[in-house]
């Protein structure tokens, strides 16, 4: 997931030293997700600019992360 991240950031044109945060903030989500049945919620927050969190009626979640990056 990490480098899938990395390789969208860069192609959307971040610079490398700005696709960190969100690499590993999108790798917590997943790992904490799968072993506690729920998100990182501790460090996405650090490391994003927004967290959103949307349950829907399926029972699906929804996680959007948001990190801005200077241009």
């Amino acid at each position: 997931m990490r480098s899938e991240t990395d390789r969208c950031a860069s192609e959307a044109g971040v610079a490398e030293e700005q696709r960190r945060r969100p690499a590993v903030a999108v790798t917590e989500i997943a790992t904490n997700s799968v072993r506690h049945g729920g998100g990182g919620l501790w460090l996405a927050p650090q490391l994003c600019d927004l967290v959103a969190i949307r349950s829907g009626r399926d029972h699906a979640t929804t996680i959007r992360l948001r990190v801005d990056v200077p241009r």
